[in-house]
């Protein structure tokens, strides 16, 4: 092993300038690389698809709850005993599916305790260095493409969101990221963008999400 080395070593100290920087700005990418393939995309392929369930469960508490007014329209036109029951079964299922997505924000981290976790994440580190770490605007599930067409109505589950920008070693970044995935406290990653041009001191940038009950933001 160390003749190998020393033969790489010698290699490296043959080359000029240029080469080394190419081949340092080779070895980053491919770092990046690895880390986009083998971390990031199996965390956001499972985000995307609880986030799609997510969406989905909403969208029919939406249809249930739009089912429920027209019934209570046509209950208050014509109060026969048919119309009432078609409305009690409507306010059943629109109960049974807001039970649903309530149930989705169990084992996500709490709002207000996002940045304690994020946090005490940190000092079990002990390495990284938090350079900033500061709240996003908070935003139903329901999406506002429609916002002025559409009623105004309470959402179910807002989403609450935090950017945090780390400095530190490649390595000590996985660990936290290892750390954060595995924590019973769960959370949604929006967005993570590695900076490794001062190699081996890098910057990552992480957006991570939560759900909660109420439109009221976190306390960091």
């Amino acid at each position: 092993m160390k003749a190998l080395w020393a033969k790489l070593s010698g290699r490296i100290d043959a080359m000029t300038l240029r080469e080394r920087v190419a081949i340092f700005i080779a070895s980053v990418a491919a770092l990046l690389f690895m880390v986009n393939t083998l971390v990031l995309e199996p965390l956001f392929a499972r985000n995307r698809m609880l986030a799609d369930q997510i969406r989905q469960q909403n969208m029919q508490v939406d249809a249930a709850n739009s089912g429920v007014q027209a019934q209570m329209a046509a209950f208050n036109a014509n109060p026969d005993a048919a119309t009432q029951k078609q409305l009690a079964d409507l306010n059943r299922d629109a109960a049974a599916l807001a039970g649903a997505l309530r149930a989705t924000q169990h084992g996500l981290v709490a709002p207000e305790k996002m940045g304690q976790l994020l946090q005490q994440l940190l000092r079990s580190n002990g390495k990284l260095k938090l350079l900033s770490l500061r709240t996003l605007p908070v935003s139903g599930m329901g999406g506002n493409a429609d916002a002025k067409a559409a009623p105004v109505r309470r959402e179910l589950l807002y989403r609450h969101g935090v950017e945090v920008v780390l400095q530190g070693g490649y390595l000590d970044m996985l660990n936290y990221m290892e750390a954060l995935e595995g924590s019973p406290q769960q959370v949604f990653w929006g967005r993570a963008q590695l900076d490794a041009h001062d190699y081996p001191n890098s910057t990552l940038t992480l957006t991570l999400y939560t759900l909660g009950l109420d439109e009221k933001w976190m306390t960091l």
